[in-house]
């Protein structure tokens, strides 16, 4: 029927001929009303008499699909014996029979055969049924987005009447379902079981049956069983080759009883294997990424971990070691740029080599690089760069302590006095109010570490004096002491205010203390999901708290896994009891035991009272006179 090119249908002018088939040819034409191209698909009918009656009523049933995944039909009519559907152009359209060949990856296979059965559960709702379903028929408007087309031999759910000649069977031999292959009565089931056939296709690259003739294959489409998919392509996953073989079921019953459960199936099929990729991806960055962090290479390790923070910003200490690796390359630039400039050179840039030597570091046991003169975890002195003062810098150090024993030594000489002359006079002694000397500051020599600075110690003066002695000689301080190494960094610190120690990873099991902020805690494990830490406390105390509230300073993947308790479960409440009301008793009776010590307070006999002791302020060293007579109170004098 190409003679129909340069004449026109109604108001459409047919320019070249897109497509033809066995029952339609479809024309590019001009609408002039609209100034726009349009398809126009002519029905191929062979003057059968009740095709105007069938053509009417699947036109106007098809011209009220409005779908994304499906293609619009904007008008239908007849001219001169000719029954034609105007349909929506697409521009150089490509069709899903275009991209097969060759097996497409599981996820975007379910992806688009689940657009599909969205189109058809819309159709089916309606009382549409394609029946001829194939990769010819689905347009692809872009490489993930099929659009269904060619409902030119669907047919109304609701109709009844038999218009279509006894015998025909209307579809394509390898797409066709078991039951509309042997004539059987059709629903749409046979449409899922279309849709399963091209599944199938784009998962291994072939249809499941293939025969010689037409016959022959829909003999194969009825009684045999498909090929498992997993032979023809082992990439398949199980789920996705079970779920496959569920809608290629000879019977119907078997199938899946509607497009959108099939849909949604397969969709939560695909949700897994994304979801396993995505997580296989993020191991991946991490374990490069932290290979990287411990060796040094900084470059890569920000690399890396920024991939992953960008996907995932959870995923366990990806984030922490991100920010030490910044700020250890920061730290490699300026020590190198710092070198440079010892040596007279004039860097702009500093690229760090590829390989580095690398040491431990005796505090905190990470390995950084072994020119570095201080650790960037801890930052404690590395090397023999902690070199000792010079000679200068420690004589005048011994100074400035000598000038501040001194003046300790003449402020106790001055308290010293005063208490001698107030006791030689007979008086007594004041309180002595409590003298503390503040700390001499260190003093810090520029290009030396604080572990090689020295401090005078024992600058605290005594707060009180008993009994001074009569001369007193200072012992001299050693002037060339340096300071002890500080304490190495916990693994842990508390990051708020209070924080509860847990016996078990979660928020049911008893509080075993209340730590303050910035208690130090020592890491002892997580549980699998990294949420919750054993730590112990400075009391000595092991428990879990909650990693979010924590300011940690070592590597979360270093932290090995232990088991976690069992939750607790609660104990039944015990029933109450009267509590009998006790009985008076005539006379207490004696233990037959020494009584225990008492806990409090012990009580003073009543028989001899105590004697009162004379006020003394201050004991001194007067021999003691023994007691005073006691003064005897006033006789009363008798009236006569």
């Amino acid at each position: 029927m190409t003679d129909l090119i340069d004449m026109s249908l109604g108001q459409y002018h047919l320019t070249e001929v897109i497509g033809s088939g066995g029952m339609s040819v479809v024309y590019k034409a001009y609408q002039p009303m609209l100034d726009r191209f349009v398809a126009v698909k002519v029905l191929l009918h062979n003057n059968d008499p009740q095709f105007a009656v069938r053509f009417k009523r699947e036109a106007r049933a098809i011209a009220h699909l409005q779908h994304p995944n499906i293609l619009p039909i904007y008008d239908y009519n007849e001219q001169d014996g000719l029954y034609y559907l105007v349909l929506q152009y697409i521009e150089n359209g490509t069709t899903l029979s275009d991209l097969l060949g060759t097996p497409m990856a599981p996820i975007a296979a379910l992806r688009l055969t689940t657009h599909l059965l969205a189109a058809l559960d819309y159709a089916h709702t309606r009382g549409v049924i394609h029946r001829d379903i194939k990769p010819s028929n689905i347009l692809m408007l872009s490489p993930r987005w099929p659009v269904l087309a060619d409902f030119g031999i669907a047919k109304l759910l609701t109709d009844n009447q038999h218009l279509t000649m006894s015998g025909v069977i209307m579809g394509t031999a390898a797409y066709m379902a078991p039951e509309q292959a042997i004539g059987r009565t059709i629903d749409t089931r046979t449409d899922l079981y279309s849709a399963g056939i091209v599944l199938y296709e784009l998962l291994t690259g072939r249809v499941p049956f293939d025969a010689d003739t037409p016959i022959a294959l829909l003999m194969k489409q009825a009684y045999e069983a498909p090929l498992p998919p997993r032979r023809l392509n082992p990439d398949i996953p199980v789920s996705v080759e079970t779920a496959l073989l569920r809608a290629l079921a000879k019977e119907p019953d078997s199938r899946y009883q509607s497009a959108a459960v099939m849909a949604e199936e397969l969709e939560r099929v695909a949700t897994q294997l994304d979801r396993g990729s995505t997580h296989d991806q993020l191991t991946s960055l991490y374990q490069a990424g932290a290979q990287a962090f411990r060796a040094g290479h900084w470059d890569t390790a920000i690399e890396q971990l920024s991939r992953l923070v960008a996907l995932d910003a959870t995923y366990e200490d990806a984030q922490l070691l991100l920010n030490q690796a910044r700020t250890g390359r920061d730290s490699s630039q300026r020590e190198a740029a710092r070198r440079a400039a010892g040596s007279g050179l004039q860097l702009e840039h500093e690229q760090l080599p590829s390989q580095v030597a690398l040491a431990r570091c005796p505090r905190c046991g990470k390995e950084v690089q072994s020119e570095w003169t201080g650790c960037p975890y801890c930052l404690a002195p590395l090397g023999a760069t902690a070199t000792k003062p010079s000679s200068e810098a420690a004589s005048a150090l011994r100074r400035i302590g000598w000038r501040l024993w001194a003046a300790l030594l003449i402020v106790l000489v001055l308290l010293g006095s005063g208490v001698v002359l107030a006791r030689g006079r007979g008086g007594s002694v004041p309180t002595p109010i409590p003298t503390t000397i503040a700390t001499a500051p260190a003093v810090v020599i520029a290009g030396k570490t604080p572990s090689d600075t020295l401090v005078p110690t024992n600058t605290t003066a005594p707060t009180a004096i008993a009994t001074p002695t009569t001369s007193a000689t200072p012992t001299p301080m050693p002037t060339d002491t340096p300071m002890p190494p500080s304490a190495p960094t916990p693994d842990a610190v508390v990051n708020i205010s209070q924080l509860n120690l847990r016996s078990g990873p979660d928020t049911r099991f008893p509080s075993l203390g209340l730590y303050t902020q910035d208690t130090t805690l020592q890491v002892v494990g997580k549980e699998p999901a990294g949420q919750w830490l054993q730590v112990q406390t400075p009391d000595n105390r092991t428990g879990w708290m909650l990693a979010t509230n924590l300011r940690l300073n070592i590597p979360l993947a270093d932290v090995p896994v232990v088991a976690a308790p069992p939750l607790p479960t609660s104990p039944p409440t015990p029933k109450l009891r009267p509590t009998p009301r006790p009985q008076p008793t005539a006379a207490p009776v004696q233990p037959t035991e020494a009584p225990a010590p008492p806990t409090e307070a012990p009580v003073q006999p009543t028989a001899v009272p105590p004697t009162p002791l004379p006020p003394t302020a201050i004991p001194t060293n007067k021999p003691d006179p023994g007691p005073r007579p006691t003064r005897k109170p006033p006789q009363p004098t008798p009236r006569p």
